[in-house]
């Protein structure tokens, strides 16, 4: 084997290392909030607006309760969160220290 061949192969494989490296080291975070959505006199609420703020880096996500009232968020990084919950002819509910931690998900009930 010549050296330019043996230079080729070395930096393929180093550059498949990194590939490889890269692709393991993203994070991929398993914490969440989840929760159900009720009035005062315990009816669920669906189609209510949930909207959750990072205190640290003010990214926010939304969603939806479904027709059971239910709602999810997955996939977070541990940190402090704002949650904020609001449908039509409801008060809107604001939960501002929602800590959540790593690898848990975390059950949050919601009453309007």
């Amino acid at each position: 084997m010549n050296r330019t061949t043996s230079s080729l192969i070395r930096i393929m494989m180093g550059g498949l290392f990194l590939l490889f490296v890269l692709g393991t080291a993203n994070a991929q975070f398993k914490a969440g909030i989840q929760g159900t959505i009720t009035d005062a006199a315990g009816g669920l609420v669906p189609e209510a607006k949930i909207t959750l703020t990072d205190k640290e880096t003010g990214k926010t996500q939304e969603a939806t309760s479904s027709d059971n009232g239910f709602y999810r968020f997955a996939a977070l990084a541990p940190g402090q969160y704002e949650l904020t919950t609001e449908k039509a002819g409801y008060k809107k509910s604001v939960l501002e220290n929602v800590a959540v931690v790593a690898e848990s998900v975390q059950g949050l009930d919601i009453v309007l």
